[in-house]
């Protein structure tokens, strides 16, 4: 039934260290899964080694009769690279490209030299840039991963950088929609709750505009509560944010990933097998699952057990399943 319906389509799932083990190859057989995301613990052994595990999720999916997975990683720059010494180039953060001498040449430059890193090993999907608007006095979390905090600087060099990285033939998505910042709290550990007011929030949507009008290919969420659009729902669940506001009102037509489900936001707060029902509800299209296989293997159990019962559940597996693998026929040359 997972594969018949898709399900497996919807989510971007974590690989152990150990890579593509007996264990884990039951794991693709049984559940299917359509996408995967690099990790540090993915990288050890460098190029080499990457490049075999990458080709080595690529045929397990052929030889089940998938579509190409989508590859992913957070290769922003700066503080957050999977793919680091020694065996990779340092690459500059988003606030650096923006305080260099010549921001748009750095940043096509960084785009391009990060989009070569990144196919060299059969990577297809860099979840980057940040187009978040850097705020005075919020937590450590987006430290150095911001280009600045005009909305109009955001949303030029990120449009730059997502429409060079895609001509360079990787796909882009922006983060953290519809704009974090003013934070209580960092999202990994706790639900964070958001400060802005209209203006504040307007002021956000600015560099994801200029991103869905530049074609990026995705965006993600976040898990932060923004009262002024939806009062007492994180993004990650709520369809005001991800299909009202984001589809309806601003035309995004590309993928909507979430962001990790195994955050503390979440984890401390909603149970597992509930919290990947209720983003899929709201209008996701791929679910991040980045550790724990055998959290996944449940979190996939219940959706299942979800979709016997509720039509809207299986309204959007079937709609995020047409739209995903629309995008790898267009997008992806396997």
């Amino acid at each position: 039934m997972l594969n018949r319906l898709g399900l497996g389509q919807l989510v971007c799932i974590g690989i152990p260290e150990e890579g593509i083990s007996s264990e884990y190859k039951a794991f693709l057989k049984e559940y299917r899964p359509g996408n995967f995301i690099i990790f540090k613990r993915n990288t050890l052994g460098g190029r080499d080694a990457l490049r075999e595990l990458t080709n080595g999720l690529k045929e397990s999916l052929r030889s089940l009769g998938l579509p190409p997975p989508f590859i992913c990683v957070d290769q922003e720059g700066g503080p957050v690279c999977r793919l680091s010494g020694p065996h990779w180039p340092s690459l500059p953060s988003m606030e650096e490209l923006a305080k260099a001498r010549n921001p748009v040449d750095k940043t096509r430059e960084a785009a391009r030299a990060t989009a070569r890193i990144l196919k060299d090993v059969g990577i297809n999907v860099n979840l980057a840039p940040v187009l978040d608007l850097k705020v005075p006095g919020d937590p450590p979390v987006l430290d150095n991963r911001t280009f600045s905090g005009d909305p109009k600087e955001v949303a030029f060099l990120g449009s730059e950088y997502i429409s060079t990285m895609q001509e360079q033939g990787v796909l882009a998505v922006g983060k953290h929609y519809p704009g974090i910042g003013g934070l209580s709290q960092d999202p990994h550990e706790k639900v964070a709750i958001s400060k802005r007011d209209q203006r504040g929030i307007k002021e956000g949507l600015i560099p994801f505009e200029a991103a869905i009008k530049k074609g990026v290919f995705g965006l993600m969420t976040s898990h932060v509560v923004f009262p002024f659009l939806d009062p007492g729902r994180m993004a990650t669940f709520s369809s005001v944010i991800a299909e009202k506001l984001l589809r309806n009102r601003l035309g995004f037509r590309g993928i909507l990933f979430t962001d990790d489900l195994f955050m503390g936001a979440i984890k401390g707060n909603v149970p597992m097998e509930h919290a990947a029902a209720k983003a899929l509800r709201a209008g996701h299209d791929i679910l991040l699952f980045c550790h724990g296989v055998e959290e996944s293997a449940l979190s996939m159990d219940s959706l299942e057990k979800w979709m016997e019962t509720d039509d809207l559940l299986k309204k959007r597996v079937l709609e995020g399943t047409e739209r995903i693998v629309g995008q790898k026929r267009r997008m992806l040359k396997e």
